[in-house]
């Protein structure tokens, strides 16, 4: 399957006429991503659609019986259902499954209203249903690998951690600690439930994580390699967020090396560059 950036998508919708349907006629698309909605936002966009209209059409595609599936646009359709308005501008497109998840995506991965274990689902059924690699999924979406390989990992989390992130009761740096140790779901919840017992805060759980994650390394190659102390692995995981690419430290017995790993021209350039405007 030759790589294509979705989002170069949207544009290409936001040319094509609208058209007013009813808003009973749309059903929700059941590729749709996004699994929260804040109602105070919602509430927000209900009272400016009602004073303004809809500024923006929303995006759907045909399905039977004169009805049609919503691709883009959950939140102006709920709101303007909300604001008591009875047809909606729309864009009508003719899509596969795979583009109507993938203009799902692009719409809310790039409003950044989508948090990260529900991106990892979304990557996750691309995977699934579609087959894409995580190249393929991080060119689509415009992200690099690390980042994918980041939330897929959260889907791996107890569901009760999962259900305290998406309430917002832990953080993503905590969910994010615990999804690294790739422990079975009993023991992640044994040192969740540690973690809660004791108070620690983020970085005292980030720590303790980097801690077991050293002594599992060590007893997987034996005790011949220098240990890595924790906090360079937490430097590590650090830059990876910031530079978008894999990155390896190495600090022992006073010698320091960092590695970065590069899986494109494209991402080697654009640190490099990076790296560069350091210096001004």
């Amino acid at each position: 399957m030759a790589p294509m950036m979705v989002g170069l998508s949207a544009p290409v919708a936001a040319r094509q006429a609208s058209h007013e349907i009813a808003v009973n006629f749309i059903d929700p698309n059941p590729l749709q991503p996004r699994r929260e909605f804040d109602e105070a936002t919602l509430k927000g966009l209900a009272d400016s659609i009602a004073q303004y209209g809809v500024l923006q059409p929303i995006v759907v595609s045909p399905s039977d019986r004169g009805r049609y599936w919503l691709v883009v646009g959950e939140r102006r359709l709920r709101a303007a259902k909300m604001a008591g308005l009875e047809t909606i501008p729309v864009i009508i497109r003719t899509t596969e499954d795979q583009d109507k998840l993938e203009l799902a995506l692009v719409e809310n991965i790039q409003r950044e209203d989508l948090n990260q274990l529900e991106e990892g689902m979304a990557y996750q059924r691309l995977k699934d249903e579609f087959g894409l690699s995580v190249e393929e999924i991080a060119q689509r979406v415009g992200k690099s690998r690390p980042e994918i390989h980041g939330r897929l990992h959260l889907l791996g989390l107890p569901k009760e951690v999962k259900e305290a992130f998406l309430s917002g009761k832990i953080t993503y740096n905590r969910a994010r600690a615990l999804s690294i140790l790739r422990e079975e779901p009993e023991k992640l919840m044994a040192i969740w439930r540690e973690a809660v017992e004791n108070k620690w805060n983020d970085n005292e759980l980030e720590r303790y994580a980097a801690r077991r994650k050293s002594k599992k390394l060590i007893e997987k190659h034996g005790r011949n390699k220098p240990r890595q102390n924790p906090i360079v692995i937490e430097k590590e995981r650090e830059l990876e967020d910031v530079f978008g690419t894999r990155v390896h430290l190495t600090h022992y017995n006073g010698r320091s090396t960092i590695q970065f790993k590069f899986f494109s021209d494209e991402e080697f350039f654009k640190t490099v560059e990076r790296l560069l405007s350091l210096r001004d």
